[in-house]
């Protein structure tokens, strides 16, 4: 799994998502702060990660700086498909 495919899958699910009139916002835009992802789209996200990289997120793993950014659940998904093989 590339980074730049992971991150551009996300960018274009939350730009599709939760943003489609917000125009342009970047891989290290804080969704949160931004008005972008409330706690209720977490969870859509967590259903997205979970389903297209086939990954399992735990509990423990629903942290804030796991999923504040697009770069930061690019990072989060790479770790955990690493840690599946």
């Amino acid at each position: 799994m590339e980074p730049i495919q992971v991150e551009s899958e996300l960018q274009e699910f939350i730009a599709r998502r939760f943003a489609p009139t917000l125009g342009s916002f970047g891989p290290d835009t804080n969704l949160f702060r931004d008005g972008i992802v409330d706690s209720l789209g977490v969870l859509e996200l967590v259903r997205f990660l979970e389903n297209r990289f086939e990954i399992a997120i735990e509990p423990g793993d629903m942290l804030l700086e796991n999923f504040q950014s697009i770069s930061a659940m690019r990072n989060f998904v790479l770790r955990s498909a690493t840690q599946r093989a």
